[in-house]
C-alpha cells in the first residue's frame, strides 16, 4: 500500500474516532438529543436497506438535492444516486456494517461492501450530512484500484465479445 492511501486511510479513521468520541461525551447535538436520536435512527435504517439492496428503503433517506462523491465519481441529485446504487447491487454479496459514529447533522459510517469477485471486500467509510431529516451530501472513502480493474476487465470482455 503506498503512502498516499495510508494517509487517507488514518485520516478516515481519525474523524470516524473524533465523531464517536464527541458523540459518546453527549456533545453532539445541543437540543438535548433528539436530533441525534432522529439521525441515529435514519443512519440504522439508511444502512439496513443497504444490506438488503432495497432501493426503496435508501430512497426514503436520500433528500432530492443529494451531492454524491466518491473516488470513481461524482452526483447529484436523487435519481442519480438511486441509479448508482442500483448499478452497485448486482456486485454486492454482503454489506456489513463496522461501526456508525454521530456527531450533530453529520455521521459517518464504516463497512464492508463484500462484493463478488475480482472485487472482494471493500472496506469503505462514508461521511454524510442531514439536512430537513434527509442525507444532503455523501463522500465515500474506499480503495478504487480493485473496481478500476474490474471495470476494465469489463471492457475487454465486450471488446471481444
Amino acid at each position: 500500500m503506498n503512502e498516499h492511501l495510508d494517509r487517507r486511510s488514518v485520516l478516515c479513521l481519525a474523524a470516524a474516532v473524533a465523531f464517536g468520541s464527541r458523540s459518546a461525551r453527549g456533545h453532539s447535538d445541543p437540543t438535548g438529543g433528539e436530533m441525534s436520536k432522529s439521525i441515529d435512527a435514519t443512519c440504522a435504517a439508511y444502512l439496513g436497506a443497504w444490506a438488503r439492496k432495497d432501493l426503496d428503503g435508501i430512497a426514503a433517506h436520500i433528500h432530492p438535492a443529494v451531492h454524491f462523491k466518491a473516488p470513481m465519481q461524482e452526483l447529484k441529485g436523487r435519481e442519480s444516486f438511486l441509479a448508482a446504487a442500483a448499478r452497485m447491487f448486482p456486485l454486492l454479496e454482503r454489506f456489513d456494517t463496522r461501526g456508525t459514529f454521530v456527531s450533530g447533522d453529520r455521521a459517518m459510517f464504516a463497512y464492508d461492501f463484500v462484493c463478488r469477485e475480482p472485487i472482494g471486500v471493500s472496506a469503505t467509510a462514508e461521511l454524510v450530512r442531514f439536512e430537513e431529516g434527509l442525507i444532503r451530501d455523501v463522500e465515500l472513502f474506499f480503495d478504487a484500484r480493485p473496481f478500476e480493474a474490474f471495470q476494465r476487465a469489463l471492457a475487454q470482455r465486450k471488446g471481444r465479445g
